[in-house]
């Protein structure tokens, strides 16, 4: 919608999930977003009771608020933002994408997901590089070593570096010293 004056509201695009996160392309044609997308036990409809049963492989398979998101992973799109075209995916598949970002010079996206395998186990985001204009739907670039679960990525100004705020999520238990374990007989 223009703020400058009077004009028209252009619709992007329209979706059947929620549309978060969106981030302008630093030359202002395109729009990132993450949105949740359904996998095709959804064709069958709306009516819940009539789809296949969801299979669940995983720990994290609803999240309050969200519902089931076993079957609806949150994808990243890009969209063009004179409303030209439709969506398409830029990372996706059964995991769950956040925060892209666009490097300064708008040729790649910075995003965060847990693509590992034991992703539900080991609670840690990588941060990936992403190509928007890759239409060969290659996999993402992992920058991170999988130490550090990484959130909010921002590119340097001239492009070179990535800063993000990291957390080391893993639980360490530490047994104060006199405090050893007695056996009980």
């Amino acid at each position: 919608m223009p703020v400058g004056g009077p004009g028209e509201v252009i619709t992007l695009c329209t979706r059947q999930e929620s549309i978060e996160e969106p981030a302008w392309s630093p030359d202002g044609t395109r729009i990132v977003f993450t949105s949740r997308e359904r996998t095709r036990r959804y064709s069958d409809g709306d009516d819940d009771r009539a789809r296949p049963p969801r299979h669940i492989d995983g720990l994290l398979s609803c999240l309050d608020g969200e519902g089931w998101i076993a079957d609806r992973p949150r994808s990243v799109f890009v969209v063009p933002a004179d409303g030209s075209g439709e969506p398409r995916i830029v990372a996706g598949g059964p995991f769950e994408h956040a925060s892209p970002v666009w490097s300064p010079d708008g040729r790649t996206l910075a995003v965060v997901a847990a693509r590992g395998k034991d992703r539900d186990l080991e609670l840690v985001n990588d941060v990936y590089l992403v190509r928007p204009d890759d239409t060969g739907g290659s996999e993402p670039r992992r920058l991170t070593n999988h130490d550090l679960s990484h959130a909010y990525p921002s590119f340097s100004p001239d492009g070179t570096r990535i800063a993000t705020l990291a957390v080391d999520e893993r639980i360490v238990v530490v047994q104060p010293p006199g405090c050893a374990r007695r056996r009980h007989r």
